[in-house]
């Protein structure tokens, strides 16, 4: 579990990742939040069927 700070172009794909995770039901998906001019992600458990792959990148 972590906390990251996140820019407007890092939460949009954010949300078109929760999109694609709860069409395809085996992800637990992503919380987030405004704060202080900031979006702040939580993610509790994110499952990749491939390795090395990063939803950030």
């Amino acid at each position: 579990m972590f906390i990251q700070k996140m820019k407007r172009e890092d939460y949009e794909r954010i949300l078109r990742f929760n999109e694609v995770c709860r069409k395809e039901e085996k992800y637990i998906l992503v919380k987030m939040k405004w704060i202080k001019q900031h979006f702040i992600i939580t993610i509790c458990q994110i499952i990749y069927e491939r390795k090395n792959t990063s939803f950030l990148e």
